[in-house]
């Protein structure tokens, strides 16, 4: 057992269950408005995932910080030795298009070091995710698999034309 297991399986869990509500709003007529200073579009999913993934990393890790970027505060993360970082809908003009692709980020960082990441697709119900050392992993229908990166110097980039995602297609 790797000492992040509950941190990566309760990432994964929230990442779908967030997924569910962003799916929710999105098979619905849903109001646009623009974010504070001219930041881009935000939507009713954004906000009830944001609130969602915030509660439910605050309750599951009471001593941890979290930055959220539908959050007003998101000053502060040094002040913690673990901090989680979230994106609850990254591609929020990309929802509002009503094309798929868009995504949640929840990650954490443990003494200013990027730790584990899970980016969560609802549309296509893929699930990605990495731990430094134990490599980076892609699930769908299929099932889980490497992806086949390294995650010692790797920065995250997976999407529609990630090589570890069409490869299995």
């Amino acid at each position: 057992m790797h000492p992040l297991d509950t941190e990566l399986d309760i990432a994964r869990r929230v990442a779908r269950q967030a997924g569910a509500i962003l799916l929710e709003v999105y098979a619905t007529p849903f109001a646009v408005h623009d974010k504070a200073g001219g930041m881009g579009p935000v939507t009713e999913a954004d906000e009830r995932a944001n609130a969602f993934i915030v509660e439910a990393l605050r309750d599951a890790f009471p001593s941890d910080g979290v930055v959220a970027e539908e959050s007003d505060n998101t000053s502060g993360a040094s002040r913690f030795e673990r901090c989680w970082f979230v994106d609850p809908m990254d591609g929020t003009q990309e929802f509002v298009n009503r094309n798929g692709e868009f995504a949640i980020h929840i990650g954490l960082a443990i003494a200013g070091m990027a730790t584990l990441g899970v980016v969560y697709r609802p549309v296509g119900d893929t699930l990605y995710w990495g731990v430094v050392g134990q490599g980076g992993f892609v699930e769908d229908a299929r099932g889980a698999a490497p992806c086949g990166c390294r995650t010692r110097r790797s920065r995250p980039r997976c999407g529609w034309w990630c090589p570890a995602h069409t490869a299995r297609a």
